[in-house]
């Protein structure tokens, strides 16, 4: 969330991006987002593991279960995503941000199939070039907060239709 936080005000100027500010925004938002991660990567374990079980099973109902968790596993990754964009943006509850989080993906689909298959370049990227794993993290993190915007306005939009 540090990393989000800096280049959001920095609003990608690079003099203005400095380590003591991303020191002081980790201070800021530590508790929250050690909450937000444990949750996600608790949720990630679990569905992993049941993947891992499942896939030593043979038959085509395993193999439509294993599709169904690999599905999950990605919504699981865009709704952390989605829920780290959330928080910077507006002032909610744990447990109300975990809910809109998993709503965005289904209220802008075709950002959530955008935000997977740019995640997916820079991982493809960093296996061909192995170099490239040490920019691997902050590279999706852009990517994403390059479509940030427009999701932002879809959830403006969504609340002045509904309140």
């Amino acid at each position: 969330m540090a990393l989000i936080s800096v280049h959001k005000e920095a609003n990608f100027q690079y003099t203005l991006v400095s380590f003591r500010r991303y020191f002081e925004s980790f201070k800021e938002n530590y508790r929250f987002s050690m909450q937000l991660t444990l949750f996600y990567g608790a949720g990630f374990l679990l569905l992993y593991y049941s993947l891992f079980i499942s896939t030593q099973m043979r038959g085509i109902l395993y193999l439509m279960i294993n599709f169904l968790l690999i599905a999950l596993l990605l919504f699981f990754v865009v709704a952390y995503f989605n829920a780290m964009i959330l928080y910077q943006n507006y002032d909610v509850k744990f447990l109300d941000l975990v809910k809109l989080s998993f709503i965005l993906i289904f209220l802008v689909p075709k950002k959530t199939l955008g935000i997977v298959s740019l995640s997916a370049l820079p991982i493809v990227v960093s296996v061909i070039y192995p170099a490239f794993i040490f920019f691997l993290f902050s590279t999706v993190v852009v990517l994403y907060m390059l479509i940030e915007n427009d999701l932002t306005e879809k959830i403006e939009e969504f609340t002045e239709l509904t309140g």
